[in-house]
């Protein structure tokens, strides 16, 4: 299980979070002939490595390049694997590439990838957030999953019905807050003017909390407001410095903020390639990096719990607590 639950975050990393709407101008982005070369090594990067040395047959890399990659797949931006803790594979290609704003805008341009570039990281931003809330948790700075989440915004007590104080903070995580949210609600909160807590919070309830899946960018938005307001800094400050610049992560990322200092939780944050690859190495340790606990093997076991099986009906995925999964 533990195997699958890191394989599926790793294809996150090299897959999804570089797998943006690529324009159909008709540009050559596939690969026709491919030779394997070792990454270069990058000063404050990870160490290179031989993809034969750690493991890993160099044929059927080919293989993917010269056959799968070769116009069949148009949509890949960047490609890295690491083994043993060793970047053995970076490969970048062209495509669209989400525009940073703040609010976001949507817009796109093409570019070239390489390692400098920021990818958009769409709903991986989610997990990243929960990540945070397992750091707070285990900080002793929120008491756990059963915490309801209405005294954390005590202006907005006028919102919070008899239901919507029954909130706690697993139902945010796992989708199951039973706050309305449709197609295009995103777009609305951003494009709104108004507190994007406020907005998420006025939202009507349509369920009991824990009973109904939906899934919405904007319980993400009071996810990293929490972070915030138990913290004393806004959570992309928090981010930085309880767990990117630990395990290395540059300076160099980019978050969507609110008019109101609030970052777009579900949506907003941009990094590189490198840089998203050292999440997914954290997790395959563990929550060890080099030594220094960053985040606890509890809490890693709790995003990888599943609270719901095939939220999308023949799919093989499962949702966690703001975590993809794979059966």
């Amino acid at each position: 299980m533990l195997k699958k639950l890191i394989n599926c975050f790793l294809i996150s990393v090299c897959f999804f979070t570089a797998c943006r709407m690529l324009d159909d101008s008709g540009s050559d982005n596939s690969v026709r002939s491919w030779q394997y070369m070792i990454p270069e090594a990058v000063s404050g990067g990870f160490n290179a490595g031989d993809a034969e040395e750690n493991g890993i047959d160099i044929s059927r890399l080919a293989m993917l390049f010269n056959g799968y990659l070769n116009g069949h797949y148009r949509f890949l931006h960047g490609l890295l694997i690491v083994r043993n803790g060793s970047l053995v594979l970076e490969t970048y290609f062209g495509g669209e590439k989400m525009i940073e704003s703040s609010p976001i805008t949507w817009e796109r341009e093409y570019v070239t990838f390489n390692r400098d570039t920021r990818h958009y990281m769409a709903s991986v931003t989610k997990s990243v957030v929960a990540i945070l809330i397992g750091i707070c948790i285990d900080r002793n700075m929120i008491s756990g999953l059963d915490q309801t989440i209405h005294p954390f915004f005590p202006e907005y007590e006028s919102l919070f019905d008899e239901k919507k104080k029954r909130i706690q903070l697993r139902h945010l995580l796992g989708m199951t807050s039973g706050l309305e949210w449709k197609e295009g609600d995103t777009t609305a909160m951003i494009q709104s003017g108004e507190c994007w807590s406020r907005y998420v919070l006025s939202r009507p309830m349509v369920a009991e909390p824990g009973v109904d899946w939906r899934y919405n960018d904007g319980i993400s938005v009071l996810l990293a407001e929490i972070v915030a307001r138990v913290s004393g800094i806004r959570a992309d400050r928090f981010a930085w410095k309880h767990l990117f610049e630990p395990i290395g992560i540059s300076s160099d990322v980019f978050w969507d903020i609110s008019g109101f200092d609030e970052i777009g939780g579900g949506w907003g944050l941009f990094m590189t390639a490198r840089d998203m690859a050292r999440l997914g190495q954290l997790f395959v340790s563990r929550g060890d990096w080099n030594g220094q606990r960053i985040i606890s093997e509890k809490w890693i076991d709790i995003c990888w719990t599943v609270v719901v099986d095939q939220p999308f009906p023949g799919s093989e995925l499962q949702y966690g607590y703001h975590w993809w999964l794979h059966r």
